[in-house]
């Protein structure tokens, strides 16, 4: 009984060490990829609207001058 309980116990340790040891999938790389790109269209739509903001306030600074 014992040598079946420590024979299972090395089958499964041999088992999660070669899983573990594995390549990341491709849907794993797929998904760091997405990743990536979300984090940079994120950080390119907020230089986009810093941008915007500047541009509308100069026009209204511009425009309140001409008021003046």
């Amino acid at each position: 009984m014992k040598k079946l309980i420590l024979s299972s116990a090395l089958v499964l340790a041999l088992c999660f060490s070669f899983t573990s040891c594995r390549e990341k999938k491709e849907a794993d790389k797929a998904e760091d990829s997405t990743e990536a790109a979300v984090e940079e269209s994120t950080e390119e739509a907020i230089e986009v609207e810093e941008t915007v903001t500047d541009s509308t306030t100069t026009t209204i600074d511009d425009a309140s001058k001409k008021d003046n």
